[in-house]
């Protein structure tokens, strides 16, 4: 009876090993298997742009909506389009501006000098994008995420600049540019998961402006 009853114990035992090993694998399987799923994501972004005039930086909130495929398990392509929601105010340079009705030690027309200020900001923006996508555990994923983007910058000054290479009027020299950036995933649901990212949208090769950037956003797998 005892033989029997371990017999018995061993057989289930083996049955319930086998079978959880089973489920992680699947549980595993799926998680990796993307290639053919799409996906959309909707963001919202915080721009940092670096030596903006003289060294100037400033900070500016926008949106974005991104679509995007897994052509391989482990390989995105996806497009995005965002859109600028603020500017920011910064001096871009300074002018001298005399003081009506007043003279300076030496009998000449007083002055003085003035900042030129200018409220910066993104208008749009379009990119596309190829990504290394490995995932880490079940419930969270990491990518890198190499592209192109095409963006508009725009600037308001409170006055015309003496020296127009200051600053432009849409800020950025070149439109087009190089992007990276570097992305962590967790899971919520089976097709909803919370992404966020840092990386580089813009580097202007002339005014040596650079526009990076922090994202948050909930992204759906269909």
């Amino acid at each position: 009876m005892i033989l029997v009853r371990s017999f018995l114990l061993a057989i289930s035992a083996f049955i319930i090993s086998t079978t959880l090993t089973y489920a992680q694998e699947k549980a595993a399987e799926d998680t990796i298997a993307r290639e053919g799923k799409d996906y959309v994501s909707v963001n919202a972004i915080l721009f940092d742009y670096r030596s903006i005039g003289r060294d100037s930086q400033a900070q500016t909130f926008a949106t974005s909506v991104t679509m995007g495929t897994y052509i391989t398990d482990y390989v995105t392509v996806e497009v995005r389009g965002g859109y600028g929601l603020t500017t920011d105010s910064i001096v871009v340079g300074s002018f001298t501006e005399e003081v009506e009705g007043e003279v300076d030690e030496n009998g000449d027309p007083a002055t003085v000098r003035r900042n030129v200020n200018a409220d910066v900001g993104l208008d749009y923006f379009f990119s596309w994008y190829i990504g290394l996508s490995y995932p880490m555990t079940e419930w969270m994923d990491f990518q890198l995420k190499y592209g192109f983007s095409h963006v508009q910058g725009k600037a308001k000054f409170n006055k015309e600049l003496a020296d127009d290479d200051i600053i432009a009027d849409d800020y950025l020299t070149s439109t087009f540019s190089v992007s990276w950036l570097g992305e962590v995933d967790i899971r919520l649901t089976d097709n909803l998961w919370v992404t966020g990212e840092v990386g580089r949208l813009h580097s202007d090769t002339t005014t040596d402006i650079k526009t990076l950037h922090l994202t948050t956003g909930l992204k759906y797998f269909f």
